[in-house]
């Protein structure tokens, strides 16, 4: 397959972008490893991810997530649907290509496939999805701030609106990028938030001490 693009080339444009750049900057070079994912007619996504006999998990299937850029979730996930499928097709008996067709089905019903609508390639395009991001994280810096220094929520909501005007047509038509945007937020600001006394320290689930 020839590449389109030259993946070394692109990481020096992703690494010199102001949101990865204000991450590196003043930091020393250790390692740097990139990648290229196998694109299909969707973001990152290859255009069939079943063949009979044959089911695409993870990278081989160009299985990055696009909101985040994180893929191991999406590759357990999937690892998961697609062993389900096996053991159905074995007890079943059936190893017809209708049923290896309905891994893809089911993957893109789920939340891979919501993440993953067309219009986001789109956005990756034109810098709209980096909008998207930018006036999330920026509404959520914004909310801590204001919970910190004790404003009331009528005050913090008429100030995080203005701060989501400009992406809010496409957080109408795509809320889900929002939801994202916002937990990514979220997990930055929760190591400072920690500091503070002001986030757990560990999840609602996490196992406690004895005696506590």
């Amino acid at each position: 397959v020839e590449a389109r693009v030259n993946i070394h080339q692109r990481a020096q444009w992703y690494l010199n972008q102001p949101t990865c750049k204000r991450l590196i900057e003043g930091g020393e070079f250790v390692y740097c490893n990139f990648h290229a994912l196998a694109a299909g007619d969707m973001v990152g996504y290859v255009s069939k991810s079943f063949l009979p006999g044959l089911l695409l998990v993870g990278d081989a299937g160009g299985f990055a997530q696009p909101v985040d850029n994180f893929g191991a979730n999406v590759a357990l996930w999937l690892g998961r649907m697609a062993g389900e499928l096996c053991a159905e097709m074995k007890a079943t008996n059936d190893y017809s290509e209708a049923m290896f067709a309905k891994y893809e089905e089911n993957w893109r019903n789920s939340w891979v496939g919501e993440d993953n609508v067309p219009e986001i390639s789109v956005f990756m395009r034109d810098g709209g999805l980096n909008q998207v991001f930018s006036s999330m994280d920026e509404a959520v810096s914004y909310a801590f701030a204001c919970k910190w220094e004790n404003k009331s929520y009528p005050s913090i909501i008429l100030g995080v609106i203005p701060k989501l005007l400009p992406v809010l047509p496409v957080l109408l038509e795509m809320p889900h990028l929002g939801r994202r945007a916002a937990e990514v937020g979220l997990k930055r600001a929760a190591p400072f938030m920690q500091l503070l006394g002001l986030w757990p320290s560990a999840g609602p689930n996490a196992p406690t001490s004895k005696g506590q």
